[in-house]
């Protein structure tokens, strides 16, 4: 998105941030889900998940960009995780 008298839309940190910690934050999830099976319990599940999921809406309301979107992945093998150990 450009504007005449600013230029290009700056790269937010925040975004990328938060982006790349959805996304890592969901790849923790799937696998300790997938090391615990259904021993780890829903309620141990549910908080990176729903931490997960919380990253990745704030860093799209941010800022829009591949990478943000991207972080819907995370939240993805988030709900894997989730539903492999719960």
């Amino acid at each position: 998105m450009t504007n005449e008298t600013t230029g290009p839309k700056p790269k937010s940190g925040l975004a990328t941030g938060l982006a790349v910690g959805a996304i890592g934050f969901g790849a923790m999830t799937f696998l300790y889900g997938g090391m615990l099976g259904r021993s780890a319990g829903w309620e141990l599940m549910a908080i990176p998940t729903l931490l997960t999921f919380g990253m990745a809406r704030v860093a799209i309301i941010v800022q829009r960009r591949a990478l943000t979107y991207a972080s819907l992945i995370g939240v993805a093998l988030a709900v894997l995780g989730f539903l492999m150990g719960a």
